[in-house]
């Protein structure tokens, strides 16, 4: 095997402490903190800057010698000749956003491999318990890729959306989500949304969580791949009213058993129909992360387009806040899980 190659380059930190240096206005239009840099005394720079520019001093040769001399990280860092080096060997402040993205990208890949290496030595820990600490490493891993980004021109947002209404008036259709089978329901809401959460409340025992999984058994008859978390009933009992609906037989006779021969032949027909319905389902606890980190699977391996949640307040987030604080986490968790998978 050949040696790892070092995921940093001395060269373009250097250059973009050197870029700040020349003129000063760089270091507001890259987005970089001191984390993303590998070497300390860059590290210790970029803070320096980042300093200076909150209090309203200037940067520039003098006030950050200065600040080092300060915190006592001159020498540390080389002094005035690694401040000096910076200028001179920097071939152009305007390249500065081309020298960040690189250590960004830098920066991306060496967190990628740290969680790499966390997960393996949980792996080979056999003496640890590896769900909670394995769903937290693949949320983590799974951020990297949502870094939010900076506003830019609405004329980019514009364009995509003219595309958008363009596509849809050459294809036009009453329902332009998933179909529940619900018509008025989906003639109201234009379906299930893409990217969109949405919340079903009401009083204990109106059939919430009956509808809901009837509607699930609709879309998934149409085609429509997608999950199903039942924390409330275990998979029995949910299961056993989904075919009690889709049989059209009493729940009630289900578990007595006393069927007629016409009944018996439209439960098989019920089951069959169901067996064959791309629908995934649990009713093992879950945690935000731990679904969101199973519906990523399941998007990648069978395509999901929709998942249903019985309920909201069965994850096992949030113990210890308050009702408010615990209601606002999780409808956080939710909607940015809706989001980011679309």
């Amino acid at each position: 095997m050949g040696s790892p190659v070092n995921l940093f380059n001395a060269d373009t930190e250097r250059s973009v402490v050197g870029s700040v240096l020349i003129d000063p206005s760089s270091l507001r239009i890259v987005d970089l903190d001191g984390n993303h840099f590998y070497l300390e005394k860059n590290r210790i720079i970029w803070e320096i800057f980042k300093t200076l520019d909150q209090k309203g001093i200037a940067i520039d040769f003098q006030t950050v010698t200065d600040e080092l001399k300060r915190i006592g990280k001159y020498d540390y860092i080389g002094g005035a000749n690694y401040l000096l080096e910076a200028i001179s060997n920097t071939v152009s402040a305007l390249n500065v956003e081309s020298y960040a993205s690189e250590i960004k990208d830098y920066a991306m890949r060496r967190e990628i491999l740290d969680i790499a290496r966390r997960i393996a030595s949980l792996a080979l820990d056999t003496s640890r318990g590896i769900q909670e600490e394995l769903h937290k490493n693949v949320y983590e891993l799974s951020n990297l890729f949502q870094t939010p980004k900076g506003a830019i021109h609405w004329s980019k947002f514009l364009a995509a959306l003219y595309d958008d209404i363009e596509k849809r008036i050459s294809e036009p259709k009453e329902i332009w989500g998933i179909a529940t089978g619900y018509k008025k329901f989906d003639q109201v809401t234009g379906g299930i949304q893409p990217g969109e959460l949405m919340l079903f409340s009401g009083v204990p025992g109106i059939g919430k969580s009956l509808w809901v999984m009837q509607a699930a058994e609709q879309m998934a008859a149409a085609g429509y791949a997608g999950a199903i978390y039942s924390f409330e009933m275990p998979a029995s009992q949910t299961l056993r009213r989904m075919v009690s609906y889709k049989a059209s037989i009493a729940t009630r006779r289900l578990k007595s058993g006393q069927l007629e021969e016409k009944e018996h032949e439209k439960l098989l027909q019920a089951f069959e129909k169901l067996s064959v319905q791309p629908v995934y389902f649990s009713d093992a606890g879950q945690s935000t992360l731990s679904l969101r980190a199973d519906l990523q699977r399941l998007k990648i391996r069978h395509g999901i387009q929709w998942f249903v949640f019985d309920y909201m307040f069965l994850a096992s987030d949030g113990n210890g806040m308050t009702e408010v604080e615990r209601t606002a986490m999780l409808s956080r968790q939710f909607k940015m899980t809706c989001r980011d998978l679309d």
